[in-house]
């Protein structure tokens, strides 16, 4: 079997990128170019084009709600992470994800998750937006429909403070950091669901 120099370019290109990608995470992160690694061992394993798409995701979220619809939430999701809106995320995309989990301060967090429900970009979030994403959350903690989505109404007055009908950053953040139970629920979106089992199928 001949091996052209084409081939040997190609897996040059391939490792040149990836090396790119380490360092750039390694300098973003808190994480270890041996850590990086041992996390790539496992996306490539499930993700051997580099491509973590929804219905991945959305299989997963299946799983752990079974009678529920997960691809709304996850459409918000990745409308969040995937920073280049190709629909899907890749590697790098991924790791940031991650070190946000791991590492970011309880405000990051909340602002990556004010991102998530603030669907349309206005800067701020209505009622239904609230009711539709923070449902979801709180099923995923356990909480049934029309409990999560009456406890949803609860936690949108809760931080609507100047009863305006929508909930701005500031308010977001002030409201979440006053309220351990919210700033769990929020930057963890889930305790039941973990980026382990979210991203690597097969644990």
């Amino acid at each position: 079997v001949t091996i052209s120099e084409d081939s040997y370019e190609s897996e040059d290109k391939i490792f040149m990128k990836l090396e790119d990608e380490f360092k750039f995470i390694s300098l973003n992160t808190k994480f270890t170019e041996e850590e990086i690694s041992d996390w790539h061992v496992g996306f490539a394993r499930d993700c051997p084009d580099g491509k973590l798409d929804k219905k991945k995701v959305a299989k997963v979220y299946e799983e752990i709600l079974p009678d529920g619809d997960p691809h709304f939430f996850v459409d918000q999701i990745f409308r969040v992470l995937d920073g280049d809106n190709n629909g899907y995320i890749d590697f790098m995309e991924f790791m940031l994800a991650v070190d946000m989990s791991y590492s970011g301060t309880p405000e990051q967090k909340l602002k990556w998750a004010f991102r998530i429900f603030d669907k349309d970009h206005s800067g701020s979030i209505d009622l239904r937006e609230m009711t539709k994403i923070m449902g979801c959350l709180l099923e995923l903690e356990g909480i049934g429909r029309d409990k999560a989505k009456e406890k949803a109404v609860q936690i949108f007055s809760f931080l609507d403070v100047n009863g305006d009908g929508n909930i701005d950053q500031n308010e977001f953040l002030n409201g979440c950091l006053r309220d351990e139970d919210m700033v769990d629920i929020l930057s963890h979106s889930g305790k039941k669901v973990t980026l382990r089992k979210v991203y690597y199928f097969t644990e």
